[in-house]
């Protein structure tokens, strides 16, 4: 067999690889690391960007460096709609759903998983210190737990503000 050339068909590969695209998935309150855990298990590729803040001295708990999920209730899993099996993210333990419009999971661009990445430090998002509001003063809620996190959920079925000038869509 020496001499033998073998052909690939490479472009099929090429196509199912593009046409995975990162998804939002909603999880259980504090279940981020379970169901990252259990979504693994079933053959998805993840991604659970983590943040590390300084949670400040109070008269009851000491002062303490805390490291907990970027985007509380949210994780990144990557699949491709047509090929993939993922209606079994809907039995997963810790997950509460996938973020869709139309039936259809909405994707996240490539660019602003990257522009998450690049925050990072030694796999961690250094967040800084939450700002201190006086009593009495008026809050405005955030779609996504904080405002430092994502800043605005727009109408129109797609997700703007994670990265910049960036949005999801399916």
């Amino acid at each position: 067999m020496d001499g033998d050339i073998r052909m690939f068909d490479l472009a099929g590969q090429d196509d199912a690889e593009r046409d995975r695209k990162w998804r939002v998935v909603m999880t259980n309150t504090n279940a981020e690391r379970t169901a990252k855990a259990n979504i693994r298990a079933l053959g998805f590729e993840t991604y659970l960007p983590m943040a590390v803040t300084e949670r400040p001295r109070t008269a009851r708990r000491p002062a303490a460096t805390v490291v907990r999920p970027f985007l509380r209730g949210y994780l990144f899993v990557r699949f491709d709609t047509r090929r993939d099996d993922w209606g079994e993210l809907f039995t997963t333990i810790g997950i509460k759903g996938i973020l869709r419009a139309g039936g259809v999971p909405l994707s996240v661009p490539d660019e602003v998983i990257a522009s998450i990445r690049q925050q990072e430090e030694a796999g961690l998002i250094k967040l800084s210190d939450p700002p201190i509001w006086s009593p009495g003063a008026r809050v405005r809620a955030w779609p996504w737990s904080d405002p430092r996190r994502i800043s605005m959920l727009c109408s129109r079925n797609c997700l703007t503000g994670i990265g910049p000038s960036s949005s999801l869509r399916s």
